[in-house]
């Protein structure tokens, strides 16, 4: 089975050696990016279907991975992967304020 990515509702077939993000961006979607090397989240996605490389979940948090996020820039797709842009309820981090100094 060919390597094949969807993303709102089109239809992409990645280049050999060709990234999840470069594949988007090559078709035209305007997707969100910066260094395209893994360091700044930018191109965060989430897959819903699909299995993403463990290498495309390096340097996310336990709570990311879990659901099915990944970095578009560090993802080479060997099979189909669904992906959609982050969904904003899953990218905040609850924290509790302990002490505050004046």
């Amino acid at each position: 089975m060919s390597a094949e990515i969807h993303y709102e509702g089109q239809s992409i077939r990645p280049h050999d050696d060709e990234s999840v993000l470069d594949a988007l961006l090559r078709v035209g979607l305007d997707v969100p990016f910066s260094c395209k090397g893994g360091s700044c989240h930018t191109c965060l996605m989430q897959c819903t279907e699909g299995k993403v490389p463990p290498e495309a979940q390096n340097g996310l948090s336990e709570h990311l991975t879990r659901m099915h996020y990944f970095l578009p820039c560090k993802c080479h797709a060997t099979d189909i992967l669904h992906v959609r842009p982050p969904q904003p309820e899953d990218i905040v981090t609850p924290c509790l304020l302990c002490e505050t100094t004046v």
